[in-house]
């Protein structure tokens, strides 16, 4: 049976990627399809595997570009991969991973986060909240159309698979997806984790620093609390965050992977903002 991985963008270490090596782990011999790959950022595991990437590899590594661009041209970059050859396409998917090119006889699953937020969530995106005028009508039709691309190419799915109900709801509503999908969580590597005799006194994120996780919403709830606060993680949204934090807030930036466990395993508390409004994550500091 050939297999084929697809990724949207191969670009820093995060959770989706964690989920792909495990697939890649259960298929060791299917290639990966992606648009961009950057060796450097990724997770080393990366480095013997069969990658191949989009024509998009050439103009755009930086990953700050790749997000400037892949609105635009992810569309086109990820259908320049011609899959139809193979028995099994397993996509692990946010955004472009669906876009890649299919036949009749594929057998097409999306291992789905969320639906392409910049579609169908439009405001979770910095440059979108910040757009104005003549600059949101242009961005406005933009998604319009997106969303008619992202919506169209989802139906080839012959299988959704969520990982948490949350996602699982989502996917239905904005992909009208009536069949049954099944909730996998992420595994994690209980075996690489403990928890530590010692407790220090600090709460920890652990995250890519975009708009849609929500980091602002905990710094403003530990600005106000003066509790220490250590955050670990890199994106777009770093330089701003750093400046409205006070200086109980640590920014740690990227980590080893035994530095992270060890962070993990000593901290009062993993503070999670994405799904609590501000006053739930305020009353739960304070409550420590």
């Amino acid at each position: 049976m050939r297999i084929a991985l697809v990724h949207d963008g191969l670009l820093n270490k995060g959770g989706a990627e964690r989920v792909l090596l495990n697939m890649h782990k259960a298929f060791p011999n299917a290639p990966i399809y992606t648009s961009v790959f950057n060796k450097q950022k990724c997770y080393p595991e990366f480095q013997d595997c069969d990658i191949r990437t989009s024509w998009l590899q050439s103009i755009t590594i930086n990953e700050k570009i790749y997000k400037s661009t892949f609105p635009f041209l992810g569309v086109n970059a990820m259908q320049s991969h011609d899959l139809s050859k193979y028995d099994v396409i397993l996509a692990s998917t946010t955004h472009s991973a669906k876009y890649v090119t299919t036949g009749d006889n594929n057998l097409v699953i999306n291992y789905c986060y969320t639906p392409f937020r910049l579609a169908w969530n439009p405001n979770s995106y910095k440059p979108y909240e910040d757009s104005k005028g003549l600059y949101r009508l242009v961005f406005n039709k933009i998604i319009a159309n997106l969303k008619k691309i992202d919506f169209k190419f989802a139906q080839r799915a012959n299988k959704y698979i969520a990982m948490t109900p949350e996602t699982s709801n989502r996917i239905k509503t904005h992909y009208q997806i009536n069949d049954k999908i099944e909730i996998i969580n992420p595994s994690i590597d209980t075996d690489n984790y403990y928890i530590s005799n010692k407790t220090n006194d600090y709460y920890l994120i652990v995250s890519r620093l975009e708009k849609y996780k929500m980091v602002d919403l905990a710094i403003h709830a530990f600005n106000k609390t003066g509790k220490p606060l250590k955050i670990i993680g890199r994106g777009m949204e770093e330089t701003r965050l750093k400046n409205i934090a006070n200086d109980n807030i640590e920014f740690i930036g990227s980590v080893s992977q035994n530095e992270l466990v060890e962070y993990y395993s000593m901290c009062r508390a993993l503070i999670f903002p994405q799904l609590l409004s501000y006053f739930q994550i305020w009353v739960r500091v304070v409550h420590q």
